[in-house]
């Protein structure tokens, strides 16, 4: 690379070297002819040089066109980052206000009852003794009304029940823990049953009775299954799930089915704190196992107390 570099500076300094040589000896007598002898001879290397010129100018030019546009890239990549968190953001406010219109449907189709929006601000998941523990984290508390076995829900259907409360923040179990028993029917046959959670999360029916020779099936697959609210822990008419699975033993006297939840526990957002409704007076002694909920009104509170299963939900 130096060699050539030297070379190149030779070459320069020859053709200053021959253009003075030219200029001096233009005005002698009798040397035109040989000058432009020379200039014949010498075309094809200017010529060469010239082109050569133009090429290093096209490299430089290029140079600074190509860094242009490497500032250009640079800024097509930022503003690209930046429309696809706008776009986040866009389809987050979306999902919002689809949640907020349906809760709001929901509360204009159930007038009985008494409901307070709320946010999903947290999920837990830890063992206490024995068990697993389900459960949700409210962004409401004790200042805002809240008190603990009030019955949490959402347009899609049952969520859980509040089990502790602090001034700002509430937790609530979910109906899939395994110590969580809703008191259900089926809603095609009528048939009354409880829903029980599980270790695995899943939810499971029981104690509906048998089927009956020539008779329609008390349960099958595709079935909804609603809260019955017939236990005064929970208001009647709001969706559990759907049956997916029906568990049959002749030697049995009730079969079982697996519910698929309405509500998809694992993306939970918004929700709504049922603060007060009004409770059936004949309530299901088979499901009721301690004092109504604080935000049962009068008319409800007066129902017999039965005794249930300990540690249930619905009870």
């Amino acid at each position: 690379m130096k060699h050539r570099t030297h070379d190149r500076q030779y070459l320069w300094m020859a053709l200053v070297v021959l253009g003075l040589s030219s200029a001096i000896v233009e005005h002698v007598p009798g040397v035109r002819p040989l000058t432009e002898a020379a200039g014949r001879a010498l075309t094809p290397v200017q010529t060469a040089l010239t082109r050569a010129t133009a090429r290093v100018h096209g490299i430089l030019g290029g140079s600074r066109d190509l860094e242009a546009l490497n500032a250009e890239i640079l800024r097509l990549e930022d503003e690209n980052a930046r429309l696809k968190t706008d776009n986040l953001r866009l389809a987050s406010l979306q999902r919002e206000v689809r949640d907020l219109r349906a809760l709001m449907d929901f509360r204009n189709a159930r007038p009985d009852l008494d409901l307070m929006g709320t946010s999903i601000v947290g999920s837990v998941a830890g063992w206490e003794p024995g068990h697993l523990t389900r459960s949700v984290k409210l962004d409401v508390g004790a200042s805002q009304g809240v008190k603990t076995r009030m019955t949490v829900a959402n347009h899609r259907g049952l969520i859980g029940q509040v089990i502790r409360v602090s001034e700002h923040w509430s937790d609530v179990l979910l109906i899939t823990d395994p110590t969580s028993a809703v008191s259900a029917r089926i809603d095609r046959s009528r048939e009354a049953g409880m829903v029980f959670g599980s270790p695995n999360g899943d939810l499971v029916m029981r104690y509906v009775p048998q089927n009956q020779a020539d008779m329609p099936p008390k349960i099958q697959v595709g079935d909804l299954v609603f809260t019955s609210g017939q236990s005064q822990r929970f208001p009647p008419q709001i969706l559990i799930g759907q049956v997916v699975d029906v568990r049959q033993d002749d030697y049995d006297t009730f079969q079982e089915a697996v519910i698929r939840p309405s509500v998809d526990f694992n993306a939970l957002e918004t929700a709504m704190l049922i603060t007060a409704w009004t409770a059936p007076l004949d309530a299901d002694a088979e499901d009721t196992a301690v004092a109504p909920s604080p935000a049962v009104p009068a008319a409800g509170r007066g129902a017999a107390r039965p005794t249930g299963a300990a540690g249930s939900t619905d009870r």
